[in-house]
């Protein structure tokens, strides 16, 4: 059983938690009566299978683009994702100058 280093402990998963890939995320901002927001979305390529409607034999395949997730946070959640999302990166960065693939 994996445990977590000393001082730290496991954050629970929700009962609803998916885990998922994207290929491409996009972010837009707007502000209500309630304050600033941010709505960031989640999408995915995916291959879509086509037949022939004459013979209904398959014919070839085209790749689209389907919205999976989106999640809308505060101005001020927005920015420590930033701030989270900017220290990963540069882990990263980190890691590829000392020759690192994980």
């Amino acid at each position: 059983m994996i445990r977590p280093p000393k001082d730290y402990e496991f954050i629970e998963d929700s009962k609803d938690f998916h885990d998922q890939t994207a290929d491409l995320a996009g972010a837009t901002s707007y502000i209500t009566r309630d304050g600033y927001f941010i709505n960031i979305s989640f999408f995915r390529t995916f291959v879509k299978s086509l037949r022939h409607k004459s013979n209904n034999m398959p014919d070839g395949s085209l790749l689209t683009m389907q919205r999976f997730a989106s999640v809308t946070i505060s101005e001020e959640e927005a920015r420590a994702l930033y701030e989270s999302l900017g220290k990963a990166i540069e882990m990263i960065g980190m890691q590829k100058k000392e020759g690192k693939s994980e």
